[in-house]
This record gives C-alpha cells, sequence and structure tokens, in this order.
C-alpha cells in the first residue's frame, strides 16, 4: 500500500516526535529531527538565532559552531532543506519528455521500463504526441512521448512550443547511435529544443541517450567514435543546460533501467541530499565509489570522482548482486557482506544489504580500498541514508 506523505518522511524525525499535519513541519524544532545534536542545536539558537527547521535550511552562509564538522551542519541544512521543501510540496508531478526523430526507439525504451516487451514488435510510430502516467522512484510522472516524423519536428512542435516543453523537469533525447546517416538531422531537432526550452525560460535536465548502443556493439571502435563525437557536437550548442549521456538498448533491459534512474533520480527531491551523503562517506573512508541498487538494478543514487570507476562500480555491482541472489535461490545462505577482493592492487569490492523498505531489499555496493573502516563506518551511513531511500518507495 502506497505511503502517504507523513509516513514518508517520517523516518527524519525522532521516535518521540508527534507528526500530524504537514504545514507544521517547517516551524518545528531543530530538536525534532533526528540525528541533530541536542548540544549543536543549542549553540545554533544561541549563537546564530537558528531554532525552527526553517531556520536552518535558509541559512546562507553556513555558521562557525565550536567542535561541529561543517560536512555534518551542511548535511542537517539539505535534510531541513529536503523536508521543507517536501512538506510545502509533497507530491508533485513531474513531466517528462522523450524526444528524438522517427524511429529512434523512444516507445520501445517506455515499453521495456514498463516490461511491456511484447508489444515492441508491433510498435508502429508514434504520431504527434503520446503521454503515459508512470509510477517511479516515489513520484508521479508523466511521460510525453513526442513522435519524432518531420511534419511534427518542423511544423507542430515550434509552432506553440508552450504546448510541449512548458514545465518539463527532464527531457530524454533520444538518438539511434545506428542510423549514422542521420546524425545530423538528430542535432539540428535537439538544438530547435534548446532554443525552444531557452526562449520560455525552462531549466529541464537534458538526458542525451544513444539508443540501439546493442551489446554488440558496445566495443565497436566505430560507433565508440562515433558516440565521442557526438558528444562533443552536443556539448558545443547545449548552452546553461545540464546535460547528462548515457546510452541504452532494448536488448539490454539494464542499460534501458540504468539510463531512467539516472534521469528520474536527479529530478527527485532526495537526490541532493543523498548524493552529499553518499560523498562524504567516500570521502572519509577514502573510496573510489559508492552506488545503491534496486533488486533490480536501479540506480537510487551512486557517487565517485572519476567516470571510470563510476561505469566500474555500476557494472560489478549489478553482476555480483544478480549472481549473489541466484546463490541464495539456490539454497545459500544469505550474507551480512559480499565480498570481491583484487589483492595485488589492494581493492575490494564490498556489497551489503542495507533495508527493506516495502519489502524491496536495498543493496549498497562499494569500491574500496579500506574494508574495515568502511564497513565500521556502515552503521552511521543507513542511519542517514535510510530515511532518504524511504522517500524512493
Amino acid at each position: 500500500m502506497p505511503k502517504n506523505p507523513l509516513e514518508k518522511i517520517r523516518e527524519f524525525f525522532r521516535s518521540d516526535v508527534e507528526l500530524t499535519e504537514l504545514s507544521e513541519i517547517p516551524n518545528m524544532p531543530l530538536t525534532s529531527l533526528r540525528g541533530v545534536d541536542l548540544v549543536y542545536a543549542q549553540n545554533l539558537q544561541e549563537e546564530h538565532g537558528i531554532e525552527k527547521i526553517l531556520d536552518l535550511a535558509q541559512i546562507d552562509p553556513l555558521p562557525e559552531v565550536p567542535g561541529l564538522e561543517q560536512a555534518v551542519l551542511e548535511k542537517w541544512v539539505k535534510i531541513c532543506s529536503l523536508v521543507v521543501n517536501y512538506s510545502q510540496q509533497p507530491s508533485a508531478e513531474k513531466k517528462i519528455i522523450l524526444a528524438g526523430l522517427d524511429n529512434a526507439g523512444k516507445t520501445s525504451l517506455l515499453s521495456v521500463l514498463q516490461n511491456k516487451y511484447s508489444v515492441i514488435k508491433n510498435l508502429l510510430p508514434t504520431r504527434g504526441l503520446s503521454r503515459e502516467t508512470l509510477e517511479f522512484f516515489g513520484m508521479t510522472l508523466t511521460a510525453w512521448d513526442l513522435g519524432g516524423q518531420i511534419a511534427y519536428r518542423e511544423k507542430l512542435y515550434f509552432q506553440k512550443p508552450e504546448l510541449f516543453f512548458s514545465d518539463a523537469d527532464l527531457i530524454i533525447f533520444v538518438l539511434d547511435i545506428q542510423d549514422t546517416k542521420r546524425y545530423d538531422d538528430a542535432l539540428d531537432y535537439l538544438e530547435s529544443i534548446l532554443k525552444a526550452v531557452t526562449k520560455l525560460e525552462e531549466n529541464p535536465l537534458f538526458l542525451i541517450t544513444f539508443n540501439k548502443f546493442d551489446p554488440d556493439l558496445t566495443e565497436n571502435d566505430e560507433f565508440l567514435k562515433n558516440k565521442g563525437a557526438l558528444m562533443a557536437e552536443i556539448t558545443k550548442i547545449k548552452g546553461p543546460f545540464r546535460m547528462v549521456f548515457t546510452q541504452s538498448s532494448i536488448y539490454d533491459r539494464t542499460s534501458v533501467e540504468r539510463m531512467f534512474s539516472i534521469g528520474f533520480k536527479e529530478i527527485s527531491q532526495p537526490a541532493e541530499a543523498l548524493r552529499f551523503i553518499l560523498k562524504t562517506y567516500c570521502e572519509r573512508v577514502k573510496a573510489r565509489a559508492v552506488t545503491i541498487l534496486s533488486p533490480a538494478g536501479m540506480i537510487y543514487e551512486s557517487y565517485a570522482e572519476e567516470d571510470a570507476d563510476a561505469e566500474i562500480i555500476a557494472q560489478t555491482s549489478l553482476i555480483l548482486q544478480t549472481l549473489y541472489r541466484y546463490h541464495v535461490d539456490r539454497g545459500f545462505p544469505e550474507e551480512d557482506v559480499i565480498e570481491l577482493t583484487y589483492p595485488k592492487s589492494g581493492t575490494y569490492f564490498l556489497g551489503t544489504r542495507i533495508s527493506d523498505l516495502d519489502e524491496a531489499p536495498l543493496y549498497f555496493w562499494i569500491i574500496t580500498a579500506n574494508p574495515q573502516e568502511s564497513s565500521e563506518l556502515l552503521e552511521e551511513l543507513k542511519q542517514d541514508i535510510i530515511p532518504l531511500l524511504a522517500m524512493f518507495i
């Protein structure tokens, strides 16, 4: 059964605190929040006039509090900002636009996400606009699938762009990596969308997916070179917009799930705070990368300083987690920690089940050279991230 808004943020508050109305949350005492030290809270009140959750959410710059690490105070600020924003807009519907040339595979990607494999072979080109509502990462998402035929691209969408591109939170632009003859057409279409969104003064996240990057092409030098060249061209025209690049194929469900999860988590309310907590944890234990996965391989959040490590943790964790679940299903006992070690490089891959939310086990994976310290701080990390993960479910 879906949780109501108060249940979703209950874990942020001390067990003895009674929550009755979302509207009361901004004016609740700072000490109502779980994990806020009472001594430091008193200092914030006496020295800086910060008494309520709203006060700390709005603080800028961060004050100096003797004995309190700035990273801890910054975490409190992000949590306060999150619960205040959520209390004011708990169930905002997100608008997702899928755009790209005809036959780029937009509708097929949506079908894979919804496990509608049987319909893919019978899909006809989308005519004009198709809308679907999805429940994902604790959000209600309205996906606008824009047909990519030239008649729509040149006339319908840009005559009245406000009808299509206004209020978009995420624009997923699907580019067929195999359709080399139409790369220029795809880039022109993307540039037209960027200009339209700029004129509307909107600021969505753009996720560019190089689709039809099928498993047999992932190591193909020609297509890898094409991908790099396309990324360079897109970077030239992207302007001030945030842009994320990925690749996908309907023959690799993991790539589709990863593509959507990257985009969806970026527009979810808990994402910023969760990413900060993972970053801080990595810095404390000198880890190379961390990620949180669902059993199906959906990425709830991840952090890595290097892009290469981000790719390594994503692929390795999914493979090890799938293998581990297979062994458990075949009668092996569940382990507290799954470990893969490379002694010569001193590299450890550690995985552990961190929580069950609505009967969905969530797994935490890390690449580290300090397995003992990483494990010792894991319980503290769990206390920080479980309330945030509860908002996704």
